[in-house]
């Protein structure tokens, strides 16, 4: 299910029955849509009724949603896939093949870029056409992505590193080293901060000159 929370009050108000373990959502509209990784499917959310209006069939074990346009795009971890869904009649228009075990996704400009856990690479998807049109290599176990300017940042689970992609060539400029076990990215100002969660510490680097300027340690297993 997914609970619905009121802020006025912090109170649940309902909760909607979706498909099997759902592990992520996104918003586009009045629409909540949830990838269920157990069902193999997208449960779509009404939310001016917070009723599931209906479930779109995606690959197997989806783990990532990003929205573009009006297309919301899922990664299918288990079927090396990623599903491209029309919202305008919700229906999946086309499965596109990227890198082995997919596991986030981000997008810039009219792309979007796939973080493939098992192949090491970040596969590019040109929307336009909806076309993967390259795999970039990067280091070992990338497992999530964020943007800031024309770079793609990505944490690298298993090398205990974040590379870093100049989009306007598509290439890996560099890898900065960050503690152990690199699980999630955000972005704040002009430093990308790193959540380890093999070393329960943080890592904030500093994009202006690319280095891991400091470690910061939080409670214990930082990575979502």
């Amino acid at each position: 299910t997914i609970s619905i929370i009121d802020t006025a009050n912090n109170n649940s108000v309902t909760n909607v029955n979706v498909g099997d373990s759902p592990s992520v959502l996104c918003v586009l509209g009045n629409k909540v849509y949830v990838a269920n990784c157990g069902s193999n499917n997208v449960s779509i959310i009404d939310t001016l009724n917070n009723n599931s209006v209906t479930n779109v069939n995606v690959g197997d074990d989806p783990r990532a949603l990003c929205i573009l346009g009006n297309k919301v795009y899922v990664a299918n971890y288990g079927s090396n896939t990623v599903s491209i869904i029309d919202t305008e009649n919700n229906n999946s228009v086309t499965n596109v093949n990227v890198g082995d075990s997919p596991t986030a996704l981000c997008v810039l400009g009219n792309k979007v870029y796939i973080a493939n856990c098992d192949s090491n690479n970040i596969s590019i998807i040109d929307t336009i056409n909806n076309n993967a049109i390259t795999n970039i290599n990067v280091k070992n176990g990338p497992t999530s992505l964020c943007v800031l300017g024309n770079k793609i940042y990505v944490a690298n689970y298993y090398s205990d590193n974040v590379s870093i992609i100049d989009t306007e060539i598509n290439n890996s400029v560099t890898n900065v080293n960050v503690e152990k076990g690199p699980k999630a990215l955000c972005v704040l100002g002009n430093k990308i901060c790193v959540a380890n969660s093999g070393s329960n510490s943080v890592s904030i680097i500093d994009t202006a000159t690319n280095n891991s300027v400091t470690n910061v340690n939080p409670k214990k297993y930082p990575g979502v």
